[in-house]
């Protein structure tokens, strides 16, 4: 992808993700799968997240749940710790690697 590309569509994940936060929702499965493009030949490329079928709602994030897909999965559950949206933006932080290098930013 070009990194202008790469650009629109972080831009509007973070958009996602503040509306979310707006209604304390944490998605908990971002990853390349759950980002949808609305219509590939056009651009600036129009994203979705999709798949909140293991969201959350911010008062029922509890300490020491297992989230996330393993290779985008935050230090905050790995370590068993109080978490909030922000493990979301972790995913994407993986997302947005694997978009700019091809391969995953950490071995599993």
């Amino acid at each position: 992808m070009r990194l202008s590309d790469i650009r629109t569509v972080i831009q509007q994940m973070a958009t996602a993700f503040d509306m979310l936060k707006g209604i304390g929702v944490i998605h908990t499965d971002v990853h390349l799968h759950n980002i949808m493009m609305e219509n590939h030949q056009t651009r600036p490329f129009r994203v979705e997240l999709i798949d909140f079928g293991v969201a959350i709602s911010r008062s029922e994030a509890s300490q020491g749940a297992l989230l996330q897909p393993l290779c985008f999965r935050s230090p905050k559950i790995m370590l068993g710790c109080p978490f909030s949206e922000a493990i979301d933006m972790w995913s994407l932080g993986c997302v947005t690697f694997i978009m700019i290098c091809g391969k995953l930013p950490f071995k599993v």
